[in-house]
């Protein structure tokens, strides 16, 4: 099964406007560990769990395959009216 990209994860919650703190507790990280632990799954050194995926999907308004991107996506040009 393809692995998470780390980089994704930062990518897919900084484009959402959140916070580590925020984020961790909008994707349901509980404790006083919980933003350590969204750190933890945004440098690769331990895997989300299918819920914490999918619940980063809604929080992060991104469909699940985004995750598995090789890289970022790049920013979408600007337009002018």
């Amino acid at each position: 099964m393809p692995k998470i990209n780390p980089a994704i994860l930062i990518w897919a919650r900084e484009s959402a406007g959140l916070d580590v703190a925020s984020a961790a507790k909008g994707i349901g990280l509980s404790g006083h560990n919980a933003a350590e632990h969204l750190k933890q799954l945004e440098a690769g050194e331990t895997e989300p769990t299918r819920p914490q995926l999918l619940n980063m999907c809604k929080k992060y308004r991104r469909p699940l395959l985004t995750f598995y991107l090789a890289e970022p996506p790049a920013p979408a040009p600007e337009t002018h009216d």
